[in-house]
C-alpha cells in the first residue's frame, strides 16, 4: 500500500476513530499472534477453515489475528474484576485470513473497530449500530446501505421447537447453504443425515432401529448382555454400568428426524426472506404461525428496528434479512452489515453484531452481555474511491513544500524548514544537491505546492506549483 493510499487511509481513520473516542470508546491494543484455540473456541467452521494455525518454537499452536473480538474479550476476562461495566474500547490494526477457495493463500487487511462490553440493553444495540453508520456518513460515503439481521429470532425458533443445542448449532451453521434454494435445501438434509439428526437410512443402525421398540428396561438389558465379559482395559476409565447409562441417554435423546426436517424446511424459508422492513417481517412471522408457533420473536426484533429508528441508522438504505449470519458463529443476537456496490459485486465494508455467550466461552465469570463491529478499512476507502470522495495528502489544498538551500545557506534553510513545520506545512529538505531548475522539476513530479529557495542571508524565493495559501514570508 503506497503513499497516497496510506494517506486516505489514515485520513479515514483519524476521523473514525475520533468519532469513536467522543463516544467514550478507549483504545486498546492486542498482540497480533495470538494460541489459535481462542478463535477456534467459537468463531465456527468457516472462521477455522481461514486460520493461520502454526506451531511456536516451544511447540504450542498459535496463529496471527484473523479478527479483533476474541482477542479483545480474552483481555477483558484477564481483567473483568477491574472493570466496571459497561467497558467501552475501540481498536485498529492489521488482520490476516487465509482463502485458499478464491486462489489467495493470505489476505492481510487492516480493520477499525469497536466493543461494547456489559450492556443487554437495545439502547446498545442502537448506539453500536447507529455509530458504525455514522463513522460512514462523516467520512463521505452516501450510498453505503445497512443491512440487519437477528440470530436470535432464528435460535428461538429452533428452541420453540425443542430441538437439541447440537441440532440448533448445525442448523444456524447452515443458513448459507439454506438461502441456495433447493439444492441448498438438499445438501443440508444430507448432511444432517450423515450426523444422524434425521435418523438414518434403513440398515445403517440396527441397534438405533430396535431400541425404538424396546422399553428403558429392555434396552438396558440388551446392552449390558454386549459388554458383559468385555475386558476392563478394553472400555477405559469407565465400569459397564456407566457405559451402557451413557449410552441410553444417547439414544433416548437424539432429536426427532420429523422435527429436525420442519425446521430446515421452516429455516429455508426465513433465510430466504429479504427487504424493507414491514414487509419482512409480516412474511417472516406468517411462516412462523403457520407451523403453530409463537412469533415472538421477530416482534422482539421488529421493535429493536423502531428503536434505531432513534439514532444514526438512515432512513432510507436499511433493509432486514433474516438470512444474515456473517460466517461467525458466536453471534447470538442482532447481527448487521454496512454494504457498497461495485462493479465486481456487493462490497462488504464492515459489520458486526451481539454475542452474549464469548465471555463465558473464553473464560468469563458469568454470561456477560457484549456487542461490537469492525470497518475493513480497505474496503471503505475502495468505495470513497469510487464515489469520487476520497482526498489524498490529508484533504485539497494541504501545503507540501521543497526547501531548497543555495549554496553556504544549509543552516539558513534548516532554520526556515523548521519554523514552516511549526506551522503545520510540510517541508521535505532538498538533500541531493539538485540545481533550482532541478528541485522545480522534482517538486512538480511529486505533486508539492510550491518550492521554497533559502540564500545564506535567510532570504525567501517561493515558486508557487498550486494554488493555495502562501508557504512562507519573504525572509526567514
Amino acid at each position: 500500500v503506497l503513499a497516497e493510499e496510506v494517506a486516505v487511509r489514515d485520513v479515514v481513520s483519524a476521523g473514525l476513530r475520533s468519532l469513536l473516542a467522543l463516544h467514550g470508546y478507549r483504545s486498546v491494543e492486542t498482540p497480533v499472534l495470538e494460541r489459535a484455540d481462542l478463535y477456534l473456541r467459537k468463531s465456527g467452521g468457516e472462521m477455522a477453515a481461514r486460520l493461520l494455525a502454526m506451531s511456536d518454537p516451544g511447540g504450542e499452536r498459535v496463529s496471527p489475528r484473523p479478527e479483533f473480538t476474541a482477542s479483545v474479550i480474552r483481555a477483558y476476562v484477564e481483567r473483568e474484576a477491574e472493570l466496571p461495566l459497561p467497558v467501552r474500547w475501540q481498536y485498529a490494526g492489521p488482520v490476516f485470513r487465509a482463502y485458499p477457495a478464491e486462489g489467495s493463500p493470505v489476505t492481510q487487511f487492516t480493520q477499525i473497530g469497536a466493543e461494547m462490553i456489559g450492556s443487554a440493553s437495545p439502547r446498545a444495540d442502537a448506539e453500536v449500530v447507529g455509530i458504525a453508520c455514522r463513522g460512514l456518513a462523516d467520512a463521505g460515503l452516501r450510498e453505503y446501505r445497512l443491512v440487519v439481521g437477528h440470530v436470535g429470532v432464528l435460535s428461538g425458533i429452533l428452541e420453540a421447537m425443542g430441538l437439541s443445542d447440537r441440532a440448533a448449532m448445525f442448523l444456524l451453521g447452515s443458513t448459507g447453504r439454506l438461502r441456495e434454494g433447493d439444492a441448498g435445501v438438499s445438501a443440508v438434509k444430507e448432511r444432517a443425515m450423515e450426523l444422524g439428526l434425521l435418523g438414518h437410512r434403513p440398515g445403517e443402525n440396527k441397534l438405533a432401529d430396535l431400541a425404538k421398540d424396546l422399553s428403558d428396561d429392555e434396552l438396558r438389558a440388551l446392552l449390558q448382555s454386549m459388554v458383559q465379559g468385555t475386558r476392563t482395559e478394553a472400555l477405559g476409565s469407565r465400569t459397564p454400568d456407566e457405559i451402557v447409562s451413557r449410552f441410553l441417554a444417547k439414544l433416548r435423546r437424539a432429536d426427532d428426524p420429523r422435527r429436525v426436517e420442519q425446521a430446515i424446511d421452516l429455516l429455508a424459508h426465513l433465510c430466504r426472506i429479504q427487504g424493507e422492513a414491514e414487509p419482512a417481517f409480516r412474511e417472516a412471522a406468517r411462516h412462523i404461525q403457520s407451523r403453530g408457533l409463537d412469533p415472538a420473536p421477530v416482534a422482539r426484533f421488529q421493535a429493536l428496528m423502531d428503536f434505531m429508528k432513534t439514532t444514526d441508522v438512515p432512513a432510507r438504505g436499511t433493509t432486514v434479512d433474516f438470512g444474515l449470519a456473517r460466517g461467525i458463529a458466536y453471534y447470538t443476537g442482532l447481527v448487521f452489515e454496512m454494504q457498497h456496490d461495485s462493479q465486481a459485486g456487493v462490497v462488504r465494508l464492515g459489520g458486526g453484531g451481539r454475542y452474549d455467550g464469548l465471555i463465558r466461552a473464553l473464560g468469563g465469570r458469568g454470561d456477560v452481555p457484549a456487542l461490537g463491529f469492525a470497518y475493513s478499512m480497505e474496503r471503505v476507502v475502495e468505495a470513497l474511491r469510487a464515489e469520487g470522495r476520497a482526498a489524498p495528502h490529508g484533504g485539497a489544498g494541504a501545503e507540501r513544500v521543497l526547501v531548497v538551500p543555495e549554496a553556504d545557506a544549509y543552516p539558513q534553510a534548516q532554520a526556515h524548514a523548521g519554523e514552516l513545520r511549526r506551522r503545520g506545512v510540510v517541508a521535505e529538505m532538498e538533500v541531493s544537491g539538485r540545481t533550482p531548475e532541478e528541485a522545480l522539476a522534482y517538486a512538480r513530479g511529486a505533486d508539492l505546492t510550491a518550492v521554497v529557495v533559502v540564500d545564506a542571508r535567510g532570504h525567501v524565493r517561493e515558486t508557487r506549483l498550486k494554488e493555495g495559501s502562501r508557504a512562507a514570508p519573504r525572509s526567514a
